[in-house]
């Protein structure tokens, strides 16, 4: 079990980049709103903007000015991130901004001595220590920002949008993160893939979800993010989807509090697995993706409880109904775990090709981002309070 909340324990901060090489794929949307679910059920949450297009400021913040510092400076000069970061209008939500001048850091970070870990440098102060979670949103190329976030996450979360290109954009993600465990941070670990724009009514998202549930079995989440016209409005406004839609059944609010509860789910099994499910860890994985941690146990995860703590005004909190903990420290991996970096399972999944669904009577679930065939998952759309699946107006 998770021990109680202290106002006095130091919390474990958990560093997760949120990445996909195809673009367009729900990074930002779900860097944003994931963050705003976390801060509502009362953890102390950092978004970090590292996309050159600096949507998540946009959201969260506004557009910086031409002379005010952001992401670039501090990575570029080597500083902590302490003097840039911004509260937002989300109690616990707090932003480290980008602006233009992002668009140049990669080609500086070239020449830099060890160019690669310079974001790890940048998180490693006393303030970035006190949050709960940081979350990196990431640009939809693989440059050496990508990589900085990375090697300064302990985690990936990759969106999947529910079309064919983005499959494209894993077999790249996993082929660097390979690369980064081979020789940089042999800890790294996927979180879990999510499914966005999930909208059952055309056959491609069945496809594109028998696909990855086939590849990558259990390490595809439950939760799926549906198409909603108001993801697309509520940035227009500054606002987060809780605060656009303020119901905490709307369609929007409702899958990005279900996903908050999940991925507080997901990181209580993989760091606290129990020992039914750490008696399996030397045998081979079912997902041809090499895992970090131990799956989680048949039966039901433990919620990671948060503190209770205020809402952001005109919002709704549909889960905070626990009272806090933070959790507790990365559970160190095997040696087995850490084998597959020397040509193990995900180097035969990032070679081979993604092969296009053969027709909607027939859904590809046999199409290969790796090199295994799998089990066939059940596919049922998640509980809509809404009554319908559609496309929210």
């Amino acid at each position: 079990m998770i021990p109680a909340y202290s106002s006095q324990a130091t919390p474990r901060r958990r560093t997760i980049a949120i990445a996909n090489q195809k673009g367009g794929v729900g990074k930002t949307t779900t860097a944003v709103n994931l963050g705003a679910g976390l801060a509502q059920k009362g953890f102390r949450t950092l978004v970090i903007d590292l996309d050159i297009q600096s949507n998540t400021t946009h959201v969260l913040f506004r557009p910086l000015d031409e002379h005010e510092e952001g992401m670039c400076e501090m990575i570029l000069d080597e500083r902590k991130l302490d003097s840039i970061i911004r509260e937002t209008a989300t109690p616990n939500l707090f932003l480290a901004p980008s602006g233009e001048s992002l668009v140049h850091a990669d080609l500086n970070l070239a020449a830099m001595m060890g160019r690669d870990s310079i974001l790890r440098f940048c998180l490693d102060s006393e303030v970035v220590n006190g949050f709960d979670f940081v979350l990196i949103d990431t640009s939809p190329y693989l440059g050496l920002l990508t990589i900085n976030a990375l090697v300064a996450a302990d985690y990936v979360l990759v969106p999947v949008s529910c079309e064919f290109l983005p499959l494209l954009g894993i077999k790249w993600l996993l082929r660097t993160i390979r690369q980064v465990r081979e020789k940089l941070h042999p800890h790294l670990a996927i979180l879990g893939y999510v499914l966005t724009m999930y909208d059952r009514r055309e056959g491609i998202t069945k496809d594109v979800e028998d696909i990855l549930r086939d590849q990558f079995g259990d390490d595809v989440f439950d939760t799926r993010i549906r198409v909603n016209t108001k993801h697309k409005a509520a940035p227009s406004e500054h606002k987060t989807i809780y605060q656009y839609e303020g119901s905490a059944s709307a369609r929007g609010s409702f899958d990005y509090n279900r996903l908050t509860t999940e991925f507080l789910e997901r990181l209580e099994a993989k760091e606290n697995p129990s020992p039914a499910s750490t008696g399996t860890t030397d045998q081979p994985a079912t997902s041809p993706v090499e895992r970090s941690a131990p799956e989680a146990p048949g039966g039901a995860a433990v919620v990671v409880a948060p503190p209770a703590q205020p809402v952001a005004p005109g919002t709704t909190d549909p889960g905070a109904t626990h009272p806090a903990s933070p959790l507790p420290p990365l559970a160190q991996p095997s040696p087995g775990e850490v084998a597959a970096s020397s040509g193990g399972p995900v180097g035969t999944v990032v070679e081979q090709q993604v092969s296009p669904p053969a027709s909607r009577e027939a859904p590809a679930t046999s199409a290969s981002i790796g090199g295994q065939g799998g089990r066939e998952a059940a596919v049922g759309e998640q509980g809509d309070p809404s009554g319908s699946a559609g496309t929210a107006a």
